[in-house]
């Protein structure tokens, strides 16, 4: 719940701060701007043909009332996918508070499946970098920092190009950019350094 809202750009939200005390109460406004980072996401791993698991992670000052809306805007929205959402209350209740969504995992697994990276590992390091930015972050494409270059040259050089890849970017936003809340379109190009 605090993470949708904290995608609602309603918040000032900075990395390393405390969270404001206002992200703690309902907010149904919030929470609906905020669906839109997890259609996103959801849209996301949808790109790679398998179902998708939400948990929906209550804490004790989440209501009721979020959580229905919550499950109604999943349960409404169309995605490309079969979408299992389920309440887990493991935080506060340990195993048993994650039964329902130990069983919505089981669900997705009985699901046909067509599992599909988004890139093969034949392309360049460079081709699949750009896949990951443009199709997996949404970003116009990448910009290579010099001594990125020269990285994928010496990997490259030592015949490393056909590995799989490992991007990391801030966890504030889908783009590199922190201050992006929701889900934003046409995000600026993806800095690789």
């Amino acid at each position: 719940m605090r993470g949708l809202k904290a995608n609602s750009g309603r918040y000032d939200l900075r990395p390393g701060q405390s969270l404001p005390d206002s992200i703690f109460s309902p907010d149904a406004d919030a929470l609906n701007d905020g669906f839109a980072n997890l259609a996103w996401h959801i849209n996301n791993a949808a790109k790679y043909g398998v179902p998708v698991v939400v948990a929906i992670n209550r804490f004790p000052q989440d209501t009721d009332a979020e959580l229905a809306q919550l499950k109604t805007l999943i349960e409404q929205a169309t995605f490309p996918t079969r979408v299992e959402v389920a309440i887990s209350e493991a935080f506060g209740k340990g195993g048993n508070g994650a039964l329902e969504l130990g069983q919505a995992v089981i669900n997705a697994c009985e699901q046909p499946a067509h599992f599909k990276p988004l890139y093969t590992l034949d392309q360049t390091l460079e081709e699949k970098l750009m896949t990951v930015a443009e199709v997996g972050y949404g970003a116009c494409g990448i910009e290579l920092s010099d001594l990125a270059k020269q990285q994928l040259a010496e990997l490259k050089a030592h015949g490393h190009d056909n590995l799989a890849i490992c991007m990391a970017k801030t966890p504030m936003s889908i783009s590199h950019d922190p201050s992006l809340k929701g889900a934003p379109t046409n995000s600026p190009c993806l800095c690789v350094s």
